[in-house]
């Protein structure tokens, strides 16, 4: 995809002048490309790595414009100190392509045309840039197009058709990457030997070779979505229900509760009191699970026998995902997937509910959903949420496993921990959406 003199606007392929949206949805196609969690490719870490540095320059306004004033190679010496080697995105032929490719680069040597003239106010052909810095020998014209380079032995441009930019990627000897065809399918090219096949694969995140069941439309339209913010919401509103049906099963103890409260007021000795004292005929969340939670009252089983099956549809599914990574994925003890998160979090939530309804579904799927969402983020984007959120979401697992074990009687500490997931989840939404429209207008 590049060589050593690739510069940032090029990696994201997007156009110099591109708005801030553009950068992101670029960098947001190619985090599906070339995250380490999607792609078992064993240069896709430094791949990743790349292109987010890449994003965090250009979506930065003041980073950005350091960037354009210095240039690609003098930006990196001086801000970044360095940048991996172009061989992480392959090696590219020099003459023509593999067969089946819509275009071609044909290039003399890896550098490329430096830029030794003012600017002209001609627009660029086929997009050629100065491996040197944008505005220091070579000034941008008025027009907002970079100087042509003058003649020299050593450039190398690109050849275009018909004046397009085309998308292609490379591999590295006998290494399969991809790239975004028509249709939302990717078309990849395996270089080896003395030849060269092209063949289309959908998505990374499969670990497999060209074609395979991955390849098509459902399964390219199921890898394209966002799943991270559906997923965290679906959990905490499979937890919502089970609070629900938790307090219509305690109506009369929570409106005394709540009157008891209302007296108080503000003397904390008397709120202190009213969440001591007594429970208001508040059954335990552990207790109300094995008693009156569970969502299939007559199990088509005996007893037995059904929570057997309840438990072997996780332990199957967790099975299934494991041998998957054993025998075809390349990097088998790689972080979980997002795949493999909706798998299990189904599971779980079925057996769960089946057994003890949807509070205890929710307990369980909220803290490994978090999880793996946050970890995500905080790898393919600025935003870097704390894994605290994630303890948050934890308290009523803990608070049950501390219900069964009868070590905390108190009403305080069951409400505690069944309150704090929605607190953590609207601190979230308020930390992701609304404090960075604030600091900007700060």
């Amino acid at each position: 995809m590049a060589d050593d003199d690739m510069d940032f606007y090029e990696l994201l392929e997007i156009d110099e002048d591109a708005s801030q949206d553009e950068v992101k949805e670029a960098f947001r196609s190619k985090v599906r490309e070339y995250h380490p969690d999607l792609n078992d490719d064993p240069d896709a870490p430094a791949q990743f790595n790349a292109l987010k540095k890449a994003y965090e320059t250009l979506n930065d306004s003041s980073e950005r414009n350091a960037y354009d004033r210095l240039g690609h190679r003098d930006y990196v010496a001086k801000r970044i100190g360095g940048f991996p080697s172009g061989d992480i995105w392959g090696n590219r032929s020099s003459g023509d392509d593999d067969a089946g490719g819509p275009t071609s680069r044909s290039s003399s040597s890896s550098t490329r045309s430096t830029s030794t003239g003012s600017s002209t106010g001609s627009t660029r052909a086929g997009r050629s840039r100065s491996s040197g810095n944008r505005s220091g020998s070579g000034s941008r014209s008025g027009s907002g197009s970079r100087s042509t380079a003058s003649s020299s032995a050593q450039s190398s441009a690109r050849t275009t058709g018909s004046s397009q930019r085309t998308k292609t990627t490379a591999s590295a000897t006998g290494s399969a990457s991809s790239s975004r065809g028509t249709g939302g399918t990717a078309t990849g090219t395996t270089t080896g030997g003395g030849g060269s096949t092209t063949g289309t694969r959908s998505s990374p995140a499969a670990g497999t070779s060209a074609g395979g069941w991955t390849d098509n439309a459902l399964f390219n339209w199921w890898n394209d979505l966002s799943l991270g913010w559906p997923l965290m919401l679906s959990a905490v509103l499979l937890y919502v229900g089970g609070l629900v049906q938790y307090g219509l099963a305690h109506e009369s103890g929570l409106s005394t509760l709540a009157d008891r409260l209302r007296a108080a007021g503000t003397d904390t000795a008397a709120l202190q009191a009213a969440l001591v004292e007594s429970r208001y005929g508040l059954t335990q969340p552990a207790t109300f699970i094995v008693e009156d939670g569970a969502l299939v009252a007559e199990p088509p089983l005996p007893t037995q026998q059904w929570y057997g099956a309840l438990a072997g549809l996780v332990g199957v599914t967790v099975l299934a995902f494991g041998l998957n990574r054993a025998f075809r994925a390349r990097r088998p003890y790689k972080w979980v997937t997002i795949n493999e998160t909706v798998g299990v979090s189904l599971a779980v939530a079925i057996a769960a509910g089946a057994y003890g309804g949807p509070l205890l579904a929710g307990a369980l799927v909220m803290p490994l959903v978090y999880l793996v969402i946050v970890r995500h983020t905080r790898m393919a984007f600025q935003f870097k949420p704390t894994y605290l959120y994630v303890v948050g979401v934890s308290a009523p697992l803990v608070g049950l496993v501390l219900d069964a074990a009868e070590a905390a009687p108190m009403l305080a500490v069951d409400l505690v921990a069944m309150v704090l997931p929605l607190l953590s989840v609207v601190v979230l939404l308020l930390s992701a959406f609304v404090r960075p429209k604030i600091a900007a207008r700060l």
